[in-house]
C-alpha cells in the first residue's frame, strides 16, 4: 500500500502582492500582501464581510484579481497578464459545505480528483485506502454521504483534497456546520493530519478559539485588509489595534489617561507593560487579567451583579458607576456571592490611544 509523503514538498509556499478586488463599488480587498510558509497552516481570521473568503477564492482561482499578484510556489497564477484556472494551480479545496457527490460513495468521492491524473486503477485504490486511514474512516468505503455523520462528511472532504497530493489546500470555514463538540475534536484531528503530512494550509474562520488553536500564523482582516500577521500568541498578548485587541479576545474596555507606567481609570490605576506619554484612550484588561478582592470595608463602588458558572471556573459581572460593566474569569477557588462590594486589580494592562 503507498503511503502519503510526510516530508513537506519543494513549491508549497502562496505569496500574495498587492492584492485588489472590488464587486461594483465595492472594494472587497484592498493592496492586501501575504506570504504562507511550506508546510505552514495560515488562518484568516475576521469578521463577515471583512473579505477573507474573497481572498481565499482569488487564491484558489475561482474569482480573478484586479490587481496584483499571486503565486503558488515559483509560479505565478494570477497577475496583470496571467490567470491560471482553478484546476492547474495544484490547490485543494474543503468547502463549508463539505461538497460530496451524493451519487458516489466514499471511495469515489476521493477517487474523483485522483483521476486527472494518470493514475493506474491499482494506484488510485492504494491512494484512497492511504487517506482514508488517514482520516480514521477505514471500512467505510462502499457508504454513501447520506450515511454519515457530519464529521465523517468532512473528514471525506478534507480526504478528497488531500489525496491528489496538493501543493496547498485551502479551507472554507470547515468546521462550522459541525456541532461543538464535533468542531473540537475534528479540529484537533485536522492540525495533527496536515501537520502530520505536512500540508501547507490556508483556511477561513470568525471562530478565534479555532484559529487559535488550528494556525501556526494568523492573519487578522478588516474592511478588506489585514490589519496585523502574527503567531496566535503574539495576536493574542500584543494586538496591533484596539480592533484586533476587540475581536481576539474577551476583554474589558475602559476610558483611561495615561502617565508614564501608569493608568487611571474610574476602577484605579493599573500598571502598563511599557512607559508612555501622556495621552488619552482606552485600556484593555482580559477577562483572565482581571482580579477580584471582596472589600470588607464595603468602601468600593464596584458591585458584583450576576456571576455565571463555567464549569472550570466563574464568570463575574461587576457593576461600575457609571453603568458600564466589567466581566472576570475566576477559578472556581474566589467565591464571592452576588451583590458583594469588590476591589479589582490586573498585573499588567495594555492601553490604546483615541484614534484619529
Amino acid at each position: 500500500m503507498t503511503t502519503l509523503s510526510l516530508m513537506p514538498r519543494l513549491q508549497t509556499a502562496v505569496r500574495v502582492e498587492h492584492l485588489y478586488k472590488s464587486f461594483g463599488r465595492f472594494t472587497a480587498i484592498r493592496d492586501v500582501s501575504l506570504w504562507v510558509h511550506e508546510g505552514e497552516i495560515l488562518g484568516l481570521l475576521g469578521p463577515s464581510g471583512c473579505g477573507k473568503t474573497t481572498l481565499l477564492r482569488l487564491i484558489a482561482g475561482l474569482d480573478r484579481p484586479d490587481a496584483g499578484e499571486i503565486r503558488v510556489g515559483d509560479r505565478c497564477v494570477a497577475a496583470a497578464n496571467v490567470f491560471v484556472p482553478p484546476e492547474q494551480r495544484s490547490l485543494g479545496m474543503v468547502f463549508q459545505d463539505f461538497a460530496l457527490f451524493p451519487h458516489l460513495t466514499v471511495a469515489e468521492n476521493i477517487a474523483f480528483g485522483l483521476q486527472q491524473q494518470r493514475l493506474s486503477k491499482r494506484q488510485i485504490q492504494e491512494r484512497v485506502a492511504a487517506v482514508l486511514a488517514l482520516v480514521h474512516l477505514e471500512g467505510m468505503e462502499k457508504r454513501y454521504p447520506h450515511e454519515l455523520s457530519g464529521g465523517q462528511q468532512q473528514r471525506v472532504a478534507l480526504a478528497r483534497a488531500i489525496a491528489p497530493q496538493p501543493a496547498v489546500i485551502l479551507l472554507d470555514e470547515p468546521l462550522s456546520n459541525l456541532d461543538a463538540q464535533g468542531r473540537l475534536h475534528l479540529r484537533e484531528e485536522l492540525r495533527t493530519i496536515l501537520k502530520g503530512t505536512g500540508t501547507t494550509a490556508i483556511f477561513v474562520t470568525h471562530d478565534q478559539e479555532e484559529a487559535l488553536s488550528l494556525s501556526d500564523r494568523l492573519a487578522v482582516m478588516r474592511q478588506g485588509k489585514i490589519e496585523q500577521v502574527g503567531s496566535p500568541e503574539e495576536i493574542y498578548c500584543r494586538p496591533a489595534s484596539r480592533f484586533v485587541a476587540s475581536f481576539i479576545t474577551q476583554a474589558n474596555f475602559l476610558p483611561a489617561s495615561v502617565e508614564g507606567s501608569q493608568v487611571h481609570t474610574e476602577v484605579g490605576t493599573f500598571p502598563l507593560l511599557e512607559a508612555l506619554p501622556r495621552g488619552e484612550g482606552e485600556v484593555m484588561i482580559r477577562e483572565e487579567d482581571l482580579q477580584l478582592q471582596p472589600d470588607l470595608e464595603a468602601t468600593s463602588c464596584l458591585v458584583v451583579r450576576d456571576r455565571q458558572f463555567l464549569g472550570r471556573e466563574y464568570r463575574y459581572c461587576i457593576q461600575l458607576p457609571c453603568g458600564k460593566e466589567l466581566h472576570a474569569r475566576q477559578p472556581l477557588a474566589v467565591d464571592i456571592p452576588i451583590g458583594t462590594a469588590v476591589k479589582v486589580a490586573a498585573a499588567a494592562v495594555r492601553f490604546f490611544p483615541k484614534e484619529n
